[in-house]
């Protein structure tokens, strides 16, 4: 009977477990509770606008291919629209370019040269983001040391908002050197962004709901490029060849969705709750409740190091980026429509 007695009063412990971890999982924030939501925003608006800026390149060049082919304006309303990309209405009838085509150009069309973007100026378009992101990933870790992770969000926030006006300067004054100023700029925020989104996740995010949260990143980049693709399909399968096409309004709202995001980034800085954790910035190592830059050498972080540059560089090498920027282009190539 003891032996009895000793086996029931073991159950109890038994089942104290399984219930003692039930209930602090229950105590866990839900994913749609403020708590995660006041942590998870930083993926969406960060991760949207980077995919969007991604997908930006391939939809802007269309547009501008379209806003340039002159021949495709039918009527002299159409073709008065376009004057400001070079396009006028002859007396033949028909809407031409102001430029004299290229006589001996090999191509089918001897005005293919006035349409859209040279290839060079494409290269220098298309890359003119990746420098900038170039930059701002390697100036991220100073930048997260000397202000803190949301007043990195702000600095993000303002430079973004200054290069989505650029934009919109660049379309009324159909400047190109304006538009790269705009994406080297954006891009500089963007890598900045790259690091302190995922970051502030790791240090803000509750166990539970960390790896969750922390794809969010990928997933809403990945949307943000396809709604750059959305928006460029229904902007360039309504241009109104006949009557007012309104290009430089087209080419607005296009930009006006950088320019919300970029604001949307502003304001995610501004009401970000403090990070949990902070970087000393004292050469005596970790200040209170702070973490200490110098806790791990270079040798300790050569690994961790070369694995990252060898995922971006395996990532990046898959052409990736030449595909989205150049979709457009390469499709047509291919012959379709």
């Amino acid at each position: 009977m003891t032996e009895r007695r000793d086996n029931v009063s073991h159950a109890p412990d038994a089942i104290e477990g399984p219930n003692d971890g039930a209930h602090a999982e229950d105590t866990s924030p839900g994913f749609f509770s403020l708590e995660n939501l006041g942590v998870a925003q930083v993926q969406v608006v960060g991760g949207t606008l980077n995919g969007f800026s991604i997908g930006f390149v391939a939809v802007y060049i269309l547009l501008y291919e379209v806003a340039t082919n002159c021949s495709l304006f039918k009527t002299t309303e159409a073709c008065k629209a376009v004057g400001s990309y070079g396009c006028e209405w002859k007396d033949t009838e028909v809407c031409s370019w102001k430029k004299e085509c290229d006589s001996d150009s090999d191509g089918v069309n001897p005005c293919e040269s006035l349409i859209g973007y040279s290839s060079l100026y494409s290269g220098i378009f298309a890359s003119a983001m990746i420098v900038g992101s170039m930059v701002g990933s390697i100036i991220a870790g100073k930048c997260i040391t000397m202000f803190g992770l949301k007043k990195s969000f702000i600095i993000v926030g303002v430079m973004s908002v200054v290069a989505s006006a650029l934009n919109h300067i660049s379309v009324a004054t159909n400047e190109f050197w304006v538009l790269c100023a705009g994406r080297v700029l954006m891009g500089i925020g963007l890598g900045v962004v790259c690091v302190i989104c995922p970051m502030y996740v790791n240090e803000n995010a509750h166990p539970k709901l960390s790896k969750v949260d922390g794809v969010l990143f990928q997933v809403f980049i990945t949307f943000g490029i396809m709604l750059a693709a959305m928006l460029g399909l229904i902007l360039d399968k309504t241009v109104n060849y006949d009557n007012d096409p309104d290009m430089a309004g087209r080419f607005h709202g296009f930009c006006a969705v950088s320019s919300v995001l970029s604001v949307a980034m502003f304001l995610v800085g501004m009401f970000l709750r403090e990070s949990t954790a902070t970087f000393s910035q004292d050469d005596d190592g970790k200040a209170d409740g702070g973490m200490d830059p110098n806790e791990y050498g270079w040798g300790q972080m050569l690994w961790p190091l070369f694995m990252g540059a060898v995922t971006a560089g395996t990532l990046q090498l898959t052409g990736i980026n030449a595909v989205m920027n150049y979709a457009p282009k390469i499709t047509e190539n291919l012959g379709m429509d």
